[in-house]
């Protein structure tokens, strides 16, 4: 039997995951890395997500489930993974009693992570507003730009499977929103200690702060922050100035208006506080254009996979 316990922590990316692993990972037992993305590609390559590859994913999932089931047993292959995946955690661990894995593409998997481990780990969901998820994503990896046709699977899908899961799982698992971490640590931090059995109450604020983890992946910028707080509101409203900006994003929420309601976010909430954001200028109104045309013809075309074919002489399949 394993001697380490994985906790999970799902949420869509710039959700503030970084700022709770830092909390989390205060506490000695805990072994954390910034993002792994190693369940994600070892619990995907079975299920019906297709990924574009140098050989057909497709049939190769159609071998590997046959394989799998004629072979071996889907539940008996379970099994294998799980040990897999906690030989893994307990080697990287080095005798530490919890494994701490919060890489946000983990809801492509999380169906997978749910059947691997079952009562056996922790599992933290983590929400925020998405509109400052979304006013993150453009300044964080926009640099203000529009580029929000890049996390529309994040957006929609991401969001969809989160409260799905959820809501199959409440019973085993712990639910925390950015907001609660900001305004109020002391409580949120008992709440999660009460869930996971560490005790995070002996640590200010301060701690979290010095807890730097450094990886090429994860946030590129909340680690290097001084203090905990949340967007201020005049500077996520930037994000969404003029109204192509507004009706794009409008047509986002749209197709999750029910999960973002039940995330505690009502759309008549969200729009109300994006009819406030500032105009623009004709300029940016151009570049927004200009992007908006650009970000379909490339989630439609992938330039990449043409690229890889002309200087590559490779293609992708899928």
């Amino acid at each position: 039997m394993s001697e380490i316990c994985p906790i999970f922590i799902f949420s869509l990316p710039r959700s503030g995951s970084t700022l709770l692993q830092r909390m989390i990972s205060l506490d000695s037992n805990v072994f954390t890395s910034p993002e792994t993305w190693y369940f994600l590609n070892y619990l995907s390559f079975t299920n019906d997500k297709n990924i574009y590859s140098l050989f057909s994913s497709a049939h190769s999932r159609v071998a590997n489930t046959e394989f799998i089931n004629k072979e071996i047993g889907a539940e008996e292959f379970s099994l294998i993974q799980k040990k897999h995946l906690l030989d893994v955690m307990e080697r990287a661990g080095k005798g530490k009693a919890f494994f701490l894995e919060k890489t946000p593409r983990n809801y492509f998997v999380i169906d997978e992570i749910f059947k691997c481990f079952g009562d056996d780990a922790k599992y933290i969901f983590l929400w925020r507003n998405p509109l400052e998820v979304a006013s993150s994503m453009i300044d964080t990896w926009g640099g203000g730009e529009w580029n929000l046709y890049s996390f529309e699977n994040d957006l929609i899908y991401g969001t969809k499977e989160l409260v799905r899961s959820y809501k199959n799982n409440q019973q085993r698992a712990l639910s925390v929103s950015y907001q609660d971490i900001i305004q109020d640590y002391e409580g949120t931090s008992l709440k999660i200690s009460d869930y996971l059995g560490v005790d995070l109450t002996v640590f200010e604020k301060q701690a979290v702060i010095s807890n730097k983890i450094q990886g090429s992946m994860g946030d590129p910028t909340g680690q290097n922050k001084e203090f905990i707080s949340s967007k201020k509101r005049e500077e996520m409203l930037l994000s969404f100035s003029g109204m192509l900006r507004k009706k794009a994003f409008k047509r986002m929420l749209t197709k999750i208006e029910n999960e973002v309601a039940w995330m505690g976010y009502p759309l008549e909430d969200i729009f109300h506080e994006l009819a406030e954001a500032p105009s623009a200028s004709f300029s940016m109104c151009g570049k927004d254009l200009y992007r908006m045309v650009y970000g379909a013809a490339y989630m439609r075309l992938q330039p990449f996979v043409l690229k890889d074919f002309l200087f590559k002489r490779r293609g992708a399949l899928r």
